[in-house]
């Protein structure tokens, strides 16, 4: 029998926001909260986990804490995209502790993530966004819940999908 060769996954190129005047009409459209950090795009195969800048550079030796985190979620393989942040004492993003933390390595940098865009080699970026929250054969809790990759593992957070 033949042997199966997938590709390795590789960056994808991040959609940006628009800056508009108001708001979207509509009961359609979902919204989410602003974190004040830098995109970031995990990519998770085979326990073994990377991560990139919003321009595709690696920055895994970067954010060790994340990547060994994420090393650690229960897929054969994710891309994942979300914001890099450094909470202050109040659990609110501060921008001006990130680039401190970068450089001395530190594992106080969380993945806030907000979109599922590859999943055990089905690429979920043509599903509606609720579609991508809960694939199918996983469990969100499991998976990545409420999005939060610090230090050493996932942590679950209140989530209605549970």
């Amino acid at each position: 029998m033949p042997r199966v060769i997938h590709p390795r996954l590789r960056f994808i190129e991040p959609q940006l926001a628009s800056l508009v005047d108001q708001p979207p009409e509509g009961k359609h459209w979902i919204h989410e909260v602003k974190h004040d950090g830098y995109r970031s795009q995990l990519v998770i195969e085979n326990g073994r986990a990377r991560i990139y800048t919003r321009n595709g550079y690696d920055w895994s030796d970067r954010y060790p804490g994340i990547v060994r985190a994420a090393s650690s979620v229960p897929c054969r393989s994710a891309i994942i995209d979300g914001e890099a942040i450094v909470q202050d004492g109040t659990g609110a993003s501060d921008f001006d502790a990130l680039p401190s933390a970068i450089q001395s390595r530190s594992n106080n940098i969380i993945l806030c993530a907000f979109d599922l865009l590859h999943l055990d080699g089905v690429d979920l970026r043509q599903q509606i966004s609720s579609g991508r929250v809960v694939p199918p054969g996983h469990k969100p809790s499991r998976l990545l819940s409420a999005h939060a990759f610090k230090n050493a593992a996932p942590e679950p957070v209140n989530s209605s999908l549970n």
